[in-house]
């Protein structure tokens, strides 16, 4: 038997496995020979939080064989998403370690440079599983960078109300790609 990663599979999987991917079950026979490693940065496992209606249990009972059976080690995004994991698809927690996303320590410092101030800037939903908050705290104790949302969602009331207090925070509502 050949131990490698799927990813050698092909670029047609590259991309496309999500929660509700219905084609996992193609993935399913190539893998057969193969030693799978899965990172996800899916952080709710328990189907309250998909893209897409699911339409049938057939798609959760498929990724349960995939990540109980045919993925040697799963890789996740935060503790959260391993603990989902562990209770939603009776993973053992043996099988999942958690990677987070991560910042370089030079992002962390206060700039000194006599420069024009950083700017930065998020497109996207504004809910929790994007770390908004986490964003908005940084950019308040950071006041020398420039930080503009565009979006709506969830947390648009906060991200409003945080750019009425800072003023190195801007918002502008949600739009389409054409008028970016």
């Amino acid at each position: 038997m050949v131990n490698r990663e799927f990813s050698v599979v092909g670029n047609f999987f590259k991309g496309l496995i999500k929660p509700n991917f219905k084609k996992l079950k193609r993935l399913l026979l190539p893998l057969k020979k193969h030693q799978g490693y899965y990172y996800t940065s899916w952080t709710y496992w328990d189907g309250t939080f998909q893209p897409k209606q699911l339409k049938s249990n057939k798609v959760l009972a498929v990724w349960s064989l995939f990540l109980n059976q045919k993925v040697t080690h799963i890789f996740a995004v935060s503790q959260t998403a391993k603990q989902s994991l562990i209770e939603n698809y009776r993973i053992l927690s043996d099988k999942i370690s958690v990677v987070n996303h991560t910042i370089h320590p030079a992002f962390l410092k206060e700039f000194t440079l006599k420069k024009e101030p950083k700017t930065f800037l998020y497109y996207g939903r504004l809910v929790p599983q994007k770390g908004i908050m986490a964003l908005l705290t940084y950019f308040k104790e950071h006041p020398r960078m420039e930080f503009t949302i565009i979006g709506d969602g969830a947390l648009a009331s906060e991200v409003i109300t945080c750019a009425d207090t800072y003023s190195n925070v801007h918002y502008l509502a949600k739009m389409d790609n054409l008028t970016l």
